[in-house]
């Protein structure tokens, strides 16, 4: 179970580290768990290219609507 939590925290910390996501789970920080969360940056990054994919597809498709842009 402890393994479990370890893992979860660090996640949470890169995204804390990583991004302005404000998550309201209350993670202690320390450098050894940022050290360790080195794995979850490919996770990280994909989590964060998808909001920026979805969010560039809708601005466009409603931005296309709105102003009539063919």
């Amino acid at each position: 179970m402890k393994y479990i939590k370890n893992f979860f925290e660090q996640f949470i910390i890169l995204i804390q580290f990583m991004t302005r996501i404000p998550i309201p789970i209350k993670v202690e920080y320390s450098e050894k768990k940022l050290g360790k969360s080195i794995k979850f940056f490919p996770l990280v990054g994909l989590i964060i290219g998808l909001i920026l994919y979805f969010s560039n597809f809708l601005i466009t498709v409603y931005l296309k609507i709105f102003f009539i842009i063919k």
